[in-house]
């Protein structure tokens, strides 16, 4: 058992156009990112949207949010561990918590990734 382990789901789940027009943070959001940026141990699951829905442009839109959000993190088995899936027609692992990746080796992997395609099979 990892002690006191912070899990942090985020959930990125993109219209057309919604990445293309950003708000400023709000105060509680600010707080929040505040306190990831403390973190020291967790794990955070990305969902991306990766349906025609959000088209390629915005995808990797999303993926350089990815890499930003991945490279302020302590990432590492003991440390934050990090893991990936994509959304469209199927859901597809691109890489689990259990992989024990360090933060270049999650990085690389992000970049990886490729845009699906496909409908939005949310119910």
């Amino acid at each position: 058992m990892r002690g006191a382990v912070v899990f942090i789901i985020i959930i990125i789940a993109a219209a057309a156009g919604f990445w293309a027009v950003s708000a400023q943070p709000t105060l509680k959001i600010k707080r929040q990112l505040s306190e990831c940026e403390r973190a020291t141990l967790g794990d955070i699951v990305f969902l991306v949207d990766s349906s025609s829905n959000i088209e390629e442009e915005n995808f990797r839109i999303v993926r350089t949010f990815l890499r930003n959000v991945i490279q302020d993190l302590e990432v590492g088995p003991d440390k934050v561990r990090v893991g990936l899936a994509l959304y469209g027609d199927r859901p597809q692992e691109e890489f689990l918590l259990n992989e024990d990746k360090d933060k270049t080796a999650v990085l690389d992997a992000v970049e990886q990734i490729d845009f699906l395609g496909g409908g939005t099979e949310t119910f």
